[in-house]
């Protein structure tokens, strides 16, 4: 059996409660996220929607779908190759 979530309002609005809660823990703490919290699950639904009709319009066509795996395994690649170089993964948050 599986379980896919139903997106409707009761997710959105159990979405918003979440942040509700994460932010009033901020001011509650004085702790100044609050309005980097708001940014974030802004900056987050905005690129989930374009990641989601990205793939949406990949999938509804073959030759898109092949091209997007072929373009993911060329980064994939690229990405393995420059860590196979150096010997270690840059460290959480750091660029090279």
């Amino acid at each position: 059996m599986t379980y896919a979530p139903t997106f409707g309002w009761p997710l959105v609005l159990a979405l918003l409660l979440l942040l509700a809660i994460a932010v009033a823990a901020s001011l509650a703490r004085r702790l100044g996220l609050d309005r980097a919290l708001v940014v974030a699950a802004g900056r987050a639904v905005v690129q989930l929607v374009a990641v989601s009709a990205l793939i949406a319009a990949v999938l509804a066509r073959t030759w898109a779908s092949l091209l997007f795996t072929l373009v993911m395994y060329t980064v994939a690649v690229g990405t393995a190759a420059g860590r196979g170089r150096t010997g270690a993964r840059p460290a959480a948050g750091r660029t090279r």
